[in-house]
C-alpha cells in the first residue's frame, strides 16, 4: 500500500531529481534500474571501479564514452545523450550512485567508498560527479560551433587563455512566505537570483518572500576561454591562409573547477548552452540585452589528454613490435613488455621527466616512426633538415640549429628538494640582411614544432602579451590573467619575427630564456607561470645590413646579458657575387615559367652546386685565417697521457655541412620532404620519450672545445661573452642531436656535429679582426685593429713625427697584410670610436 511505496523509492532519486516524484514506470526511473543492472554486471563494473573521493566529500568517476558504447547495449541512453544530456547524465549519476553505495557489488569490491552505519542518518548522502571522457563522435571545430547545437553534447580542443578565479554559483535557496510563514525551497537557472512567484501553501496568494540566507547551496564555479589550436585551424578544409583563431566560452562546476591553467591544451567534452546576455549600464542598454543571447558549453569532463588517446592500447603491427623490441625508444609500459633497460635519464633513480603529459600516438603514427627510423638509418638528420622550409635552399646549418631547437636537449629534474632543476629548451637566434628567408624559416619551424607560437615584433607585441595580461573578469568582476605567447608556449617553441623591432620587450625574454618561468605581480596577483619554450627568433641588423666591422652587440643594439642566453647565433649576409646572383635568379624565375618543374630541378641542382663550391673555398679561408690568428692565444700544450684523449676532438671524413648537403644529380635525386604533420609527429614522439645521457667521450670534446672559445674570448676577441652558459648550450645540443635518431647515449659523432654547428655561429662572433667595439662605443684592440694602432705608434716614433697622410695609412695597411677590403671604411670607425684623430687632411694616433 501507500505505507510500502517510500520504500521502494531507490536512495539516489530524491538526491539527483529532488522536484520529480518517483513512479516505476517513469522513463528516467526505468533507465536508472537498466544502468544500474549494467553496471553491477562484471563488464559494466570495469568502466567504474576507478571511482574515488574528490575533496573528501564528493565522489568522481571519468566514464569512457567509447569503452561504454562497445560494451553497453542500451540503446535508451544512448538515445537520451543526443536528444536530452543533461537529463541522461544525471540517470547515469544515479545509477553509478545505486551500484557504489547500495549493491553487494560496491560494497565488496569499494569498501573504501562505504558510509560507516552510524553516520548514514548524520550526514548528507555523496554525491557523484561522472565525468564523460573520449567522446570522438561528438567531435566539432570552432567554425561549427553554432547555436544550431544547442542542448548536444560536443568535444572540443583548444587552449585555455584565460581561466577565472573560482567562484561559487547559488544552486538553492529557501524562501519564507510573509503571509503564512510557509517555507518553499526555489531553485535557480544558471545561478541566476530570482524569487517564487507565489506561495506554495493552499490558498494563500502572497508574493512577498523573505530569503533565509543561511539555507543556500552552492557549487563551486569556473569560466574557461578556449582559444582554437592554430594546427586544427590550418587543418581545416576551408582555411583561407589568415589562420583566425576561435575562441569558445567553457563553464565548470563542482569537481571540474580547476582543472587547468592558462596555457593548457585540453579536450572537454559539454553540452552547449544558449545563455541571456547580463548588461549592466541603462535602461536602453538593458533592454537592448534582453534579445541577445550568447553560446556557452557547460563542461562535463575537462582533460589535458589529446582527445583520441585510446588508440594507444590497439595492438602495434609485428614488424613495429620487433622494432621497437630492438630498442627504439617507446612508452614506458612497452619497455617494461619487452624486458629493456633504458640507458638514458629514464634508467637514473628520482630523474622526473619535464613534462608527464603522453601524446596521442596512434598505430599508424608509431609505425611511421619505425618505417622512417629504419628507412633513413643515419640520415634521418639530413631529411629533417632539408624537410623545414623546402622552398629555401642552402643554409643547411642554420636549419639544423633550428631543427635542434625543436626536439630541446633534457631537462634534468630530480625529486631531491635541494636540486636546482636546469633548462633542456635551447635557444636560438638569426640574424641577416633583409631577404635572407629569415621570416621563412620561423613560420616553418612553428608549425613544425609539436607546439608552435609565431609572433612579429613591432607595434602589435607588447610585454603583457608576451607574458601574462592582469584583466578584470567580465563575468565576475575579480582579476585574473590571460596567457601571454611565452605562456601559451609552453612545453614547445616560440618563434619571435623581427625581434630587432620591440627593444623596450626584451626585458621580458630575460627570466623566460633561462629560469623558463614567467612572474606576475600586479593588482594582487602574485604568482609564477611556467613557460618552458625554445626560444627561436629572427633581428635584422641596425642599418638593414649587417656591418662586418662592428660586432654583433653592435649590430643588433642588444645587452649582453640578453646575448648570452641563446644557446646558437647565426649571421647571414647577403654577399654580391655575379655567379650565385645568377643561379638564385635561375631558381626564382623558374616556377613562373614554361616547364616549370624541369627548370626548377636544374636550378636547384645548378645553385646546390654553386654552394658546395663556396663551402670548399669558404673552408679554405677559415684554415688560413685561424692560422693567422693562432698566435693570438695561447692554449695549455696536453700532457703525453693526454694526447690520445685529445685527439677525440679532430674529427676525420666528412664535415656535417657536406653531410647534409643534397645531391640531386645522385643519391638525393628522389627526395621528398617530409610532410608537416608526420614531421610533427616525429618531434612529438622524441621529446616525450628520448632522454639521451652524455658519453665521457662526448663530454671531453665538448670540454675541448669550450676552453678553446674561452681562451679566444679572453685574447680580446669582442663578441658576445662566454660563459658556462654556452658549456651547457653545447650540452643541450649534443642531447638534441641524439634524439634526432633517437639514441639514448651521445656518442662522439653527436659532440662533434654539436661543436660544428654552434662553430658556424661563432665564426662571426668570434670573428679575428675587423674594428670591434665593446661597450660604450669604445673600440677594443683586438686582431687587425690592435696591430694597426701599434703599428702606427712604431711607425711615429721611427720618423718623429705623429702625424700620417690618408697614402701612408693605406702602405701601413698593404704593409702588414690586413687583407681589410674597404680601407676607407676601417679608418673612418678607428676615427668614430677615439682611436686615431683626424686633423686637416692627416691623422695621428689618439
Amino acid at each position: 500500500g501507500d505505507d510500502q511505496e517510500p520504500e521502494a523509492i531507490p536512495p539516489s532519486w530524491p538526491v539527483y531529481f529532488p522536484r520529480l516524484r518517483f513512479a516505476e514506470d517513469d522513463r528516467r526511473a526505468e533507465l536508472v534500474a537498466v544502468l544500474a543492472r549494467f553496471f553491477s554486471s562484471e563488464i559494466g563494473f570495469e568502466l567504474i571501479k576507478g571511482v574515488r573521493t574528490h575533496h573528501l566529500r564528493d565522489v568522481l568517476v571519468a566514464l569512457d564514452f567509447t569503452q561504454l558504447k562497445a560494451r553497453a547495449d542500451i540503446p535508451d541512453l544512448f538515445a537520451a545523450l543526443e536528444l536530452a544530456p543533461p537529463e541522461a547524465m544525471l540517470c547515469l549519476r544515479a545509477a553509478i550512485h545505486e551500484v557504489v553505495f547500495n549493491s553487494p557489488v560496491g560494497r565488496r569490491e569499494l569498501p573504501h567508498m562505504q558510509i560507516p552505519a552510524p553516520a548514514v542518518k548524520l550526514c548528507r548522502p555523496p554525491v557523484v560527479d561522472v565525468h564523460l571522457v573520449n567522446h570522438p563522435e561528438a567531435r566539432v571545430t570552432f567554425r561549427d560551433l553554432r547555436s544550431t547545437l544547442a542542448g548536444k553534447i560536443v568535444t572540443l580542443r583548444g587552449q585555455a587563455v584565460r581561466v577565472s578565479p573560482a567562484s561559487y554559483l547559488a544552486k538553492t535557496l529557501q524562501f519564507t512566505c510573509d503571509r503564512c510563514d510557509t517555507p518553499q525551497t526555489f531553485y535557480f537557472t544558471n545561478g541566476l537570483y530570482d524569487e517564487p512567484e507565489s506561495c506554495a501553501a493552499p490558498g494563500c496568494r502572497s508574493k512577498k518572500f523573505t530569503p533565509d540566507r543561511d539555507s543556500v547551496k552552492c557549487a563551486d564555479w569556473q569560466r574557461i576561454r578556449l582559444q582554437e589550436l592554430i594546427e586544427d585551424v590550418m587543418e581545416d578544409d576551408d582555411y583561407d591562409g589568415r589562420g583566425q583563431a576561435r575562441f569558445a566560452d567553457i563553464e565548470a562546476e563542482g569537481t571540474l573547477v580547476n582543472k587547468c591553467a592558462p596555457g593548457d591544451e585540453i579536450t572537454v567534452v559539454g553540452i552547449v548552452e544558449m545563455r541571456n546576455v547580463e548588461q549592466k549600464g541603462s535602461a536602453l542598454e538593458r533592454e537592448r540585452a534582453a534579445s541577445q543571447f550568447e553560446l556557452v558549453v557547460n563542461a562535463l569532463s575537462v582533460t589535458r589528454q589529446r582527445a583520441g588517446d585510446d588508440v594507444n592500447r590497439q595492438p602495434l603491427s609485428k614488424e613495429a613490435e620487433e622494432a621497437f623490441r630492438r630498442g627504439l625508444p617507446n612508452l614506458a609500459a612497452e619497455d617494461a613488455h619487452f624486458g629493456r633497460v633504458s640507458e638514458g635519464w629514464l634508467g637514473v633513480e628520482d630523474f622526473q621527466k619535464e613534462f608527464e603529459e603522453e601524446p596521442a600516438m596512434s598505430p599508424a603514427d608509431l609505425e611511421f616512426i619505425v618505417r622512417f627510423t629504419e628507412e633513413c638509418d643515419g640520415e634521418q638528420f639530413k631529411q629533417l633538415v632539408h624537410s623545414l622550409c623546402p622552398v629555401i635552399y642552402g643554409q643547411e646549418l642554420v636549419k639544423a640549429g633550428i631543427v635542434l631547437a625543436l626536439f630541446g636537449g633534457v631537462s634534468k629534474k630530480f625529486e631531491d628538494d635541494g636540486w636546482i632543476p636546469t633548462r633542456g629548451s635551447i635557444n636560438c637566434l638569426v640574424v641577416g640582411d633583409p631577404g635572407m628567408g629569415k621570416s621563412q624559416m620561423l613560420t616553418a619551424a612553428s608549425k613544425v614544432a609539436n607546439k608552435g607560437m609565431y609572433c612579429c615584433g613591432g607595434s602589435g607585441v607588447s610585454v603583457a602579451g608576451l607574458t601574462a595580461a592582469v584583466i578584470k573578469d567580465p563575468t565576475t568582476g575579480q582579476f585574473t590573467y590571460e596567457a601571454g605567447a611565452l605562456v601559451r608556449s609552453h612545453g614547445g617553441v616560440c618563434c619571435v619575427d623581427e625581434f630587432d623591432k620591440m627593444q623596450s620587450e626584451h626585458d621580458a625574454f630575460l627570466e623566460t630564456m633561462e629560469q623558463q618561468e614567467v612572474s606576475i605581480a600586479k593588482a594582487g596577483i602574485v604568482c609564477t607561470l611556467p613557460a618552458r619554450a625554445s626560444i627561436i627568433a629572427a633581428a635584422n641588423p641596425n642599418g638593414g645590413q649587417y656591418n662586418r666591422s662592428l660586432n654583433i652587440t653592435d649590430n643588433l643594439n642588444m645587452s649582453p646579458a640578453l646575448l648570452s642566453r641563446f644557446d646558437l647565433i647565426f649571421i647571414l649576409v647577403d654577399d654580391a657575387d655575379a655567379t650565385l646572383d645568377e643561379h638564385r635568379a635561375r631558381h626564382v624565375l623558374a616556377p613562373h615559367g614554361v616547364g616549370g618543374v624541369a627548370q626548377l630541378k636544374q636550378a636547384q641542382q645548378q645553385l646546390l652546386a654553386q654552394y658546395a663550391h663556396e663551402d670548399q673555398e669558404e673552408e679554405e679561408a677559415r684554415d688560413r685565417e685561424e692560422d693567422e690568428y693562432a698566435g693570438a692565444y695561447t692554449q695549455p700544450q696536453p700532457r703525453d697521457n693526454e694526447r690520445a684523449d685529445n685527439q677525440l676532438a679532430v674529427r676525420r671524413g666528412p664535415t656535417l655541412k657536406q653531410r647534409l648537403r643534397l645531391d640531386l644529380a645522385g643519391a638525393d635525386e628522389d627526395f621528398a620532404p617530409l610532410p608537416v604533420s608526420l614531421m610533427r609527429k616525429y618531434i612529438t614522439y622524441a621529446r616525450a620519450y628520448c632522454f639521451p645521457m652524455l658519453s665521457d667521450e662526448a663530454g671531453k670534446i665538448l670540454q675541448d672545445y669550450y676552453v678553446e672559445i674561452r681562451a679566444r674570448c679572453a685574447a680580446g676577441a669582442d663578441s658576445v661573452p662566454i660563459t658556462p652558459r654556452q658549456m651547457e648550450a653545447l650540452i643541450r645540443l649534443a642531447e638534441a642531436r641524439a634524439k634526432v635518431d633517437l639514441r639514448e647515449t651521445v656518442t662522439a659523432e653527436d659532440a662533434h656535429d654539436a661543436v660544428e654547428i654552434m662553430k658556424e655561429g661563432m665564426r662571426d662572433v668570434l670573428k679575428p679582426g675587423g674594428t670591434l667595439r665593446g661597450k660604450g662605443g669604445k673600440l677594443k684592440k683586438s686582431g687587425k685593429a690592435k696591430m694597426f694602432v701599434d703599428a702606427m705608434k712604431r711607425k711615429a716614433q721611427d720618423k718623429d713625427s705623429a702625424y700620417f697622410t690618408t697614402g701612408e695609412l693605406y702602405a701601413l695597411v698593404d704593409d702588414l697584410q690586413l687583407q681589410i677590403p674597404d680601407v676607407d671604411a676601417f679608418i673612418d670607425n678607428l676615427n668614430m670610436a677615439g682611436e686615431i684623430l683626424k686633423s686637416g687632411r692627416l691623422w695621428k694616433v689618439a
